[in-house]
């Protein structure tokens, strides 16, 4: 009985450290800019004109994909210590979910 518990919290514990490197290792595309909370701001200029896709940590699909040219916004601010909007061309989206601390937008190929 005492091994089969072992086995049941070991096996707990791969499924949880799994789940965890599914995220953004599985989210196609290259990292333009991240959001972990730590400045109030991260918003910079697209070096190339190309899709950008919008991705939580855990989040296997976007949660949001735009087009923007070469020169325009993208990136992250966060608004009364803790509400996190995302920047994107001219335009803005709160995120939900504040304990969800990482998000990324990422240039698809």
């Amino acid at each position: 009985m005492k091994k089969a518990l072992q086995l049941s919290v070991m096996s707990l514990a791969l499924v949880g450290f799994s789940s965890a490197l599914v995220g953004c290792g599985a989210q196609p595309g290259t990292t333009v800019v991240k959001y972990s909370g730590e400045l109030e701001e991260q918003i910079q200029e697209v070096g190339d004109t190309a899709t950008y896709n919008l991705y939580g940590s855990r989040d296997l699909e976007p949660l949001l994909s735009i087009k923007l040219e070469e020169g325009e916004l993208i990136g992250f601010k966060k608004v009364d210590g803790k509400k996190v909007i995302a920047v994107y061309g001219e335009r803005e989206m709160t995120l939900e979910g504040e304990l969800l601390s990482t998000y990324r937008w990422k240039k698809q190929k």
